[in-house]
């Protein structure tokens, strides 16, 4: 299967779109990743965790570098494993954390040309499986 890369920026205003920032609290028009991260959300330390783990197991070193599928998903994956390893788990969060993966998975399998996938109620194809994409634990 051929994954298509997305941009830092894009993919964070991408998931401002889709969950919210009543949940994220993202700042899309920031100029660097501490403008970015965000300051109000209920799920603020979470989303902050995840956009800086993103961030750096990409490489980014602007807001605008291309990330790719496999270091986004073990950023994401370390931090589920964080939340599901915590004495007290935050069942909503990683609830969060999983969609935001589908919704990721989805955005990594579209053709270049779109730019969001279209709503949840319509379907996405890819080649000859269906887009599963399970969290790895942290090497």
């Amino acid at each position: 299967m051929t994954y298509h890369s997305l941009d830092f920026r894009q993919t964070a205003t991408l998931l401002s779109k889709r969950f919210g920032n009543l949940n994220l609290g993202i700042n899309p028009l920031a100029q660097s990743l501490q403008e970015m991260l965000p300051l109000d959300g209920i799920h603020r330390p979470v989303v902050h965790n995840m956009l800086q783990e993103i961030y750096h197991q990409n490489r980014c070193a602007s807001l605008d570098a291309t990330i790719c599928v496999d270091p986004t998903f073990d950023a994401l994956g370390k931090l589920a494993w964080d939340l599901k390893s915590a004495k007290y788990t935050d069942v909503d969060a990683l609830a969060l954390i999983e969609q935001i993966g589908d919704y990721l998975a989805e955005l990594f399998t579209l053709k270049p040309d779109n730019k969001e996938p279209e709503d949840k109620n319509s379907t996405i194809t890819t080649e000859p499986s269906s887009c599963t994409v399970r969290f790895r634990a942290p090497r």
